[in-house]
């Protein structure tokens, strides 16, 4: 299971590069985990205890509301050191991660109003 979250984060961190991006606070190393609320806490201090800082990859649900300001705060990761990769869906199952063509744009206000009020986190991907 480890290796496939390594891999993962490792890609995601391979995109980030070839986008040329800069920010304020972004890991230089290859560590990191996927699903930042299962327990990840555990991991992280492995990598604090080690000295080093890593990558987390946050999936979140958002619906297609264009209405919800909601957003989430990832704080508790990043204050440690470590970046976080906030990957929007709309929804899991059956609602499918993205929406049908008619709610494209409902999907895409939601997502900006989530953006806008997330706070820990400064690299998004909708799906």
């Amino acid at each position: 299971m480890f290796s496939e979250r390594f891999l993962y984060v490792r890609w995601m961190w391979l995109m980030f590069l070839a986008t040329s991006a800069v920010f304020a606070q972004v890991s230089a190393h290859l560590y990191g985990i996927h699903d930042h609320n299962v327990g990840e806490q555990e991991f992280l201090n492995h990598l604090n205890n080690g000295n080093v800082k890593g990558w987390v990859t946050a999936t979140v649900e958002v619906g297609d509301d264009p209405n919800n300001p909601a957003g989430a705060d990832f704080r508790n990761i990043s204050s440690q050191g470590h970046t976080v990769i906030c990957r929007i869906n709309r929804g899991y199952g059956a609602t499918g991660t993205i929406p049908p063509p008619a709610l494209y744009d409902n999907f895409a206000q939601r997502c900006a109003k989530f953006v806008a009020a997330t706070q820990g986190c400064q690299l998004f991907s909708c799906h």
